[in-house]
């Protein structure tokens, strides 16, 4: 018998709403992101326990939702505590280390303090089965491997979970998940009493995706990607959108020297990378400046990571070693800028230093510009 058929949801729920470990309440927080983030109309939720976060199905969004767990007490509960979901909401008693083939289908796979329980190779084949677009995860990093569980009164409702507790970490699941066909989106960290902190791993099925040295006659579909941001944002410092043969022009001179990749899926241009000179004078030549610019329509889809890799890997073999990328910055989001540039740059891997106060004036207002840094 799996360990989890014998854990009573109260002992599970007391046990993770206490003060000295808060669980239960971050997962609701993060639950009501995960259901909102991303365009999909069906979830499968792993591990679903009593509910926690159903709360936030939105019915205008949802039409199904399934919940997964291997023990029937859970299921019962979902399904007593949320009957107003009825009509959208399926409960499926499923082991996945023996039973992937009866999982259903959905757009959104959510797994919360579920792989620690099945492994990396359970998921990732629970993940295919569910041909999902986007999975959602939280894992629990610790500090100490062999404290995972936090102390409580109901700390010896657990002890059976050792024999299937596996530790978990960011790099080991974005590298399964890449191996699988998807791309890491974006993290977020939850931190918790005793050290612990929950982190929060979105990924996107990368589908139909080639990359390419960019072209001249792509220019055209590049100012159509570059114009939004110029016109309706603050992310670039540009008025004016440029024309197809000013962009022409800036195509070739930056491939004179350096690389200039686009993005397409089922063969149009979503997305492009580029790299330029930090500066023309000599002792800067392992150093370049990055630009990136994805459709609007293609945010948050992993399409810039996939760029951003694609532009690194061509420049380790000019021997640059040092990226550069100017972002802009404001304290408080406004209609024309958000953080996304900012976050998206942290999560590649760079690291900001330099914060250039009000040097960017655009709508009547200032903006900030901030540098960051990345060593190949």
């Amino acid at each position: 018998m799996n360990p989890w058929e014998e854990i009573s949801l109260s002992d599970y729920e007391n046990h993770m709403s206490l003060d000295s470990v808060k669980q239960l309440q971050a997962m609701n927080e993060m639950m009501k992101k995960q259901l909102e983030e991303y365009p999909v109309n069906t979830a499968m939720i792993f591990g679903i326990a009593g509910g926690n976060g159903l709360e936030h199905v939105k019915r205008e969004k949802y039409i199904r939702i399934c919940g997964i767990d291997i023990n029937e007490e859970y299921l019962a509960a979902v399904k007593e505590r949320y009957s107003k979901l009825q009509d959208i909401l399926e409960c499926h008693r499923i082991d996945l280390m023996a039973e992937i083939d009866k999982l259903p289908q959905a757009d959104l796979v959510i797994a919360n303090l579920f792989i620690e329980y099945v492994g990396y190779d359970t998921f990732a084949k629970a993940v295919l089965k569910s041909e999902a677009k986007y999975v959602s995860c939280i894992i629990q990093l610790n500090t100490d491997d062999k404290t995972w569980v936090s102390d409580s009164p109901y700390l010896h409702a657990f002890d059976g979970l050792d024999a299937v507790h596996h530790q978990m970490d960011e790099t080991s699941l974005t590298k399964v998940m890449n191996e699988i066909g998807y791309t890491l989106l974006k993290t977020e960290e939850y931190p918790l009493p005793n050290g612990k902190k929950l982190v929060m791993l979105d990924y996107g099925k990368m589908n139909n995706l080639v990359i390419r040295d960019a072209q001249v006659d792509d220019a055209q579909r590049l100012v159509e990607i570059y114009s939004y941001y110029v016109l309706n944002t603050a992310v670039s410092f540009e008025y004016d959108a440029p024309s197809v043969e000013e962009f022409q022009n800036r195509i070739l001179k930056t491939k004179e020297k350096y690389p200039y990749l686009v993005c397409l899926k089922d063969n149009r241009i979503i997305g492009y990378v580029y790299a330029g000179a930090y500066s023309s004078r000599e002792a800067y030549s392992w150093t370049v400046s990055t630009s990136i610019y994805i459709d609007k329509d293609y945010r948050r889809c992993g399409v810039g990571s996939m760029l951003y890799k694609a532009l690194e890997e061509e420049l380790k073999k000019q021997g640059i070693i040092n990226l550069l990328a100017g972002v802009a910055y404001i304290d408080e989001e406004d209609e024309y800028l958000s953080h996304d540039s900012y976050k998206f740059h942290l999560k590649e891997g760079y690291s900001e230093v330099a914060h250039m106060k009000s040097v960017g004036k655009k709508f009547d207002r200032w903006y900030d510009l901030m540098w960051f840094q990345k060593k190949v």
